[in-house]
């Protein structure tokens, strides 16, 4: 979703799985996304570290669903700023 927002807003995106990374270039355009950073926190170890197999950390269900959660303030935020699309 996140890289989404630079599409819409016709720029590169970082070609990276950091959450952050891509957040700062979303800064760039709208402050507003700034509020998203706990949520980004939540999200950014399910970005590359469960991905793959053999990785060390896997989800509780607590954890998944605390995941859930954090996925849905940023898709809200993506329907708040991009209304025409949803």
């Amino acid at each position: 979703m996140l890289k989404a927002f630079l599409i819409l807003r016709e720029s590169k995106y970082p070609l990276t799985h950091n959450l952050f990374v891509i957040l700062e270039e979303i800064l760039k355009y709208d402050s507003s996304a700034d509020n998203l950073r706990e949520s980004l926190a939540i999200l950014n170890p399910y970005s590359v570290e469960v991905r793959y197999p053999g990785d060390a950390w896997m989800p509780s269900i607590e954890d998944t669903k605390e995941a859930r959660q954090a996925a849905q303030e940023i898709l809200e935020w993506m329907q708040w700023k991009f209304e025409r699309l949803f």
